[in-house]
């Protein structure tokens, strides 16, 4: 048994979450988001967040795909945030079981998601897969497909680039595009789909296969390539984001 009087969140003593995690529904937004609020504010996370990561997994296996999303995209945030790096080290170990179960849900989670308008959620599981599979940078950063934009450095002259990823421009500048319309800007070029391996393999064909074609085309731009707008030189624009928000370890 858990003894959650014993464990902080982020309002101090978790004594009164087993009664929330009691009380969740899939359409309780009320409760969500008080829970998220307590486990995991803006990607911090405490030793209740970690406890939770069992019952949470047991919701989302008791719910089908579309009635889970809120549990996985929670139990993703806590898994992805650098703060548990800092916790507790041995959180896959201990948890391995429920993350194994977990990256099977999602995957019905994500095939549920096909046809949707919400590209937004998309991305988001995407990233809660990632923080399953245990993928550094795209964990908590894959995010920033849905903002449509990354914010990195030249690893040549320094100088810090907009990088951005909508339609119909893909592109990096270092001028701000959101107040000025006429911007010096270098175009990004998208990676190739057959030699994409690994995480980046894994997310363009999830993308492709779930019908969500604009989240597949940001993929390959983000795992592509890109000049910089000041000095020419040129870089990997996934390398640039794992220097910006990479944890180095």
């Amino acid at each position: 048994m858990t003894d959650w009087s014993g464990l902080q969140d982020a309002e101090g003593s978790a004594d009164s979450i087993p009664r929330l995690l009691e009380r969740l529904t899939p359409g309780a937004s009320d409760l969500w988001e008080r829970l998220w609020a307590r486990l995991c504010p803006q990607g911090a996370v405490f030793p209740a967040s970690l406890a939770a990561l069992p019952y949470l997994s047991d919701l989302a296996g008791r719910w089908g795909p579309e009635e889970r999303v809120e549990a996985l995209l929670l139990v993703g945030a806590i898994l992805g945030s650098e703060e548990q790096y800092h916790q507790v080290f041995d959180v896959r170990e201990r948890y391995s079981a429920q993350i194994s179960v977990l990256r099977g849900l999602i995957d019905d989670s994500l095939r549920a998601q096909a046809g949707s308008e919400d590209s937004g959620n998309y991305v988001y599981l995407l990233q809660a897969l990632m923080a399953f599979e245990g993928v550094d940078v795209w964990d908590s950063h894959l995010e920033n497909l849905a903002s449509e934009e990354y914010e990195v450095s030249c690893p040549s002259c320094g100088v810090d680039l907009f990088l951005v990823l909508s339609d119909p421009e893909y592109f990096a500048t270092h001028q701000d595009y959101a107040i000025k319309d006429d911007v010096i800007s270098a175009p990004l070029r998208p990676g190739d789909p057959g030699e994409l391996g690994g995480a980046p393999g894994l997310l363009y064909r999830f993308a492709v296969r779930d019908e969500f074609y604009v989240v597949g085309r940001q993929l390959l731009y983000l795992f592509g390539s890109a000049g910089c707008s000041q000095c020419g030189a040129g870089f990997s624009v996934a390398e640039r984001v794992a220097a910006a928000f990479g944890r180095g370890s």
